[in-house]
């Protein structure tokens, strides 16, 4: 999760999950944010034999 500071995104919070083939698992934790722009940067890194991708996507923001 990122948090709007002026211009600049800063990463708050960070979780991962592995995909492995069909199966995915989730470590699960809950945080404490204040007020503020926040948004989910997602990346996901792809591998296919000796292929490898990284793929970023934004949510839209939320305020709170």
């Amino acid at each position: 999760m990122q948090y709007k500071s002026g211009t600049k995104w800063l990463d708050v919070a960070s979780w991962v999950e592995t995909v492995n083939k069909s199966s995915v698992s989730f470590n699960n934790t809950k945080y404490n944010i204040g007020s503020g722009t926040y948004r989910v940067k997602t990346t996901a890194d792809v591998y296919s034999g000796s292929k490898y991708e990284t793929i970023t996507v934004y949510s839209k923001t939320a305020s709170c």
